[in-house]
C-alpha cells in the first residue's frame, strides 16, 4: 500500500479545476512526485496538507503498526 498526496497532472480535469479557481501552486515538474502539494488545498494550508501527510506515512510505516498487522502463527 502506498500513501501518496492528491497530484492533480496538467491535462487532467482535476488540474483543469483547480487551475481554474487558482488553487495550482506549482508548475514545475520536479514537483509532481506524490508527496510534494501541488495545489492549495480547502480549508487548510498546503504546508498543513504536507505535514498531516508525513504524520500519517510515518505511523503507517512505523515498526509498531507493522507488528500489528503481522499474522500470529
Amino acid at each position: 500500500m502506498a500513501l501518496h498526496v492528491l497530484t492533480p497532472y496538467p491535462g487532467t480535469r482535476l488540474y483543469r479545476r483547480f487551475k481554474d479557481q487558482g488553487r495550482i501552486i506549482s508548475d514545475d515538474w520536479s514537483h509532481y512526485d506524490h508527496r510534494t502539494v501541488v495545489f492549495r488545498p480547502r480549508n487548510m494550508t498546503p504546508q498543513k496538507l504536507a505535514e498531516g501527510h508525513r504524520y500519517v506515512q510515518s505511523e503507517f510505516y512505523s515498526f509498531s503498526s507493522i507488528l500489528r498487522h503481522i499474522p500470529s502463527f
